[in-house]
């Protein structure tokens, strides 16, 4: 065996392999960075460590067309300085002098399929937590220069006389969760943007805490928790000071965005195998499946708020609903409920008004008087979704109402109309089913199309359509997971066949023009490429059942590199 020539032959193609690769990976590392460094995620610091992190992300992309341009100039230059022709008049046959090439694109194809699976994610999951702690960075950066922040992704904007970082200590994961950064912010205010872009203040205070949180999958959340706020109480049109840290002007584990995060692409093979059994880490299917339990939520209070003001064991039918202040509670009553297109309306009799009459339990002296009363001739309840929350919350809207308070001698007001907001059921909804007590959990994909199949709900068009499109995300889920392992591994195989195409090619075509031999190898490198992420891109994109036309497209890039490299060894050989 001429190991002499292989060693030779090896060595010239590591040492432009190595180079080829490292220029392409950091000028490619470079080009990611430009994104978030615009919309403002990165710091001087962060941008460093973002590319120090991108760095080994970039090897997929940049290994097969390093490995063209290696094999290209090396078999270029035997050819030219007659290396090759010596070899062959040696009694070296063309196979022979090739096989350190395949030995290599054999060593490249197994590394790549390894880094892609199993090390590359890392570096990416590093890469999010640089975006997402360099967040947190940004923040405290622009609230100590009087500027507002707004999150990324999020209506919601944040403003603070002061921000500073708490030291901590590494802590543990409590539950799902672990506790990475706080800060302590004073002189604060919290305000949503409107759709006119003007900022609202909803809530103040005098001290803030912010926490970033991640969960076990590198998934950073942030909260916003108001000591003592200053909020205002839309049903008595006055502003209302909250005792303690809970209010419903805190903004609770809003999940940080990231460009790179959630996307399957990005996930190890131990990772898509964890996808596959739970689907809702997948954005697209929490997405869906947050809406449907939303909407099974909403339904099911629909139907307790119905039930409650119908039925009654004892007494007056009556549903009691806690307020958006911490001990503000409920009492409603009403004649008669009717649905119409998802609303609940209320009505009056002859005998009885729609009565909503409002108790605070924060003052025990007065804990079985309520502390106003609306009586109204209708009122219409609307069921919605919190931005907050997953808890559905009530919208009354009451026409033609009497506001009087019972614990004063003053007079009564009338107004023509009156909003309450925020109220919410008293109990957790869709954590437990009285005709399915297993089910549902809105963390269980299975558990909650179960529920989605029960009589109570199976009459809800809207439910039954979000569940379908739950369950066609899901597939479609199943089907980018089976075209993201065939292109990986389709991309690794290509590393050796542009190798030994770049290689045959140099020496079917010594006597043209090098750039000409250039040009045909990136042609074939960058065609091979778009067939394969097009035929991933077709795989996910198929029907249910019907991924076998996108697998054959992905591997058809490589079938037409072994023709073609077939072609020029023959063509090589009887020459």
């Amino acid at each position: 065996m001429p190991w002499t020539l292989y060693a030779y032959i090896l060595r010239e193609l590591l040492k432009v392999l190595l180079l080829t690769t490292a220029i392409l990976v950091t000028v490619m590392s470079f080009a990611t960075a430009i994104k978030p460094l615009s919309d403002g995620l990165l710091g001087p610091i962060a941008l460093f460590r973002f590319i120090l992190f991108s760095l080994p992300t970039m090897i997929g992309f940049a290994l097969p067309f390093a490995g063209t341009l290696a094999a290209t100039l090396v078999f270029i230059r035997l050819a030219n300085d007659n290396e090759v022709t010596a070899a062959a008049a040696s009694g070296i046959s063309y196979s022979r002098i090739l096989l350190p090439v395949a030995a290599l694109g054999l060593t490249c194809t197994l590394s790549l399929a390894y880094l892609s699976n199993a090390v590359v994610p890392w570096f990416y999951k590093q890469v999010a937590e640089t975006l997402e702690g360099d967040v947190m960075s940004i923040l405290v950066a622009q609230l100590n220069e009087n500027r507002a922040f707004k999150f990324p992704g999020q209506d919601y904007v944040l403003y603070a006389e002061n921000a500073r970082e708490i030291p901590l200590d590494p802590q543990p994961f409590r539950g799902q969760l672990r506790l990475d950064k706080e800060l302590q912010l004073t002189g604060v205010a919290l305000g949503r943007m409107s759709a006119d872009n003007p900022v609202r203040s909803d809530a103040t205070a005098q001290e803030a805490r912010v926490q970033l949180y991640r969960d076990k999958q590198g998934v950073g959340y942030v909260s916003v928790r108001l000591i003592n706020p200053l909020v205002f109480d839309q049903s008595v049109g006055e502003l209302q000071q909250q005792q303690g840290g809970s209010s419903q002007a805190n903004l609770d584990f809003i999940e940080l965005p990231n460009p790179i995060r959630d996307k399957p692409k990005f996930l190890s093979w131990s990772d898509l195998r964890q996808l596959e059994n739970t689907p809702s880490r997948y954005d697209a299917v929490n997405t869906i499946m947050q809406s449907l339990a939303a909407r099974l939520a909403e339904e099911e209070l629909r139907q307790a708020i119905t039930r409650g003001l119908t039925v009654s064991d004892s007494g007056q039918p009556a549903v009691w609903l806690n307020g958006p202040l911490t001990g503000e509670r409920y009492r409603l009553t009403a004649p008669t409920v009717a649905t119409a297109d998802g609303l609940l309306l209320l009505a009056a009799d002859p005998f009885r008004s729609v009565v909503i009459e409002k108790f605070d339990n924060d003052r025990p002296s007065l804990a079985n008087v309520p502390v106003r009363t609306f009586a109204a001739n209708a009122a219409t309840l609307r069921i919605t979704t919190s931005d907050l929350n997953q808890q559905p919350v009530v919208q009354a809207t009451l026409n033609n109402v009497v506001i009087s308070d019972p614990t004063s001698d003053g007079p009564a007001n009338e107004d023509t109309q009156r909003e309450l907001t925020g109220l919410t059921w008293p109990q957790p909804l869709l954590t437990s089913n009285p005709e399915n007590p297993a089910a549902p959990t809105t963390n269980d994909a299975r558990l909650l199309l179960q529920t989605a199949e029960l009589p109570a709900f199976a009459q809800s068009e809207t439910i039954q359509r979000e569940a379908a499109v739950f369950r066609a995300q899901i597939a479609s889920l199943g089907r980018l997971i089976v075209g993201l392992r065939h292109q990986r591994l389709a991309s690794a195989v290509s590393c050796t066949l542009l190798l030994l195409l770049g290689a045959t090619l140099a020496m079917t075509l010594r006597h043209q023009l090098p750039l000409l031999v250039f040009f045909w190898c990136f042609v074939l490198a960058i065609t091979t490429t778009i067939i394969i992420h097009s035929g991933e891109n077709l795989t996910g994109s198929l029907a249910s059942g019907h991924i076998w036309p996108g697998l054959t497209v992905m591997w058809s890039g490589n079938l037409l590199l072994a023709v073609v490299i077939g072609i020029a060894y023959c063509k090589l050989a009887k020459h």
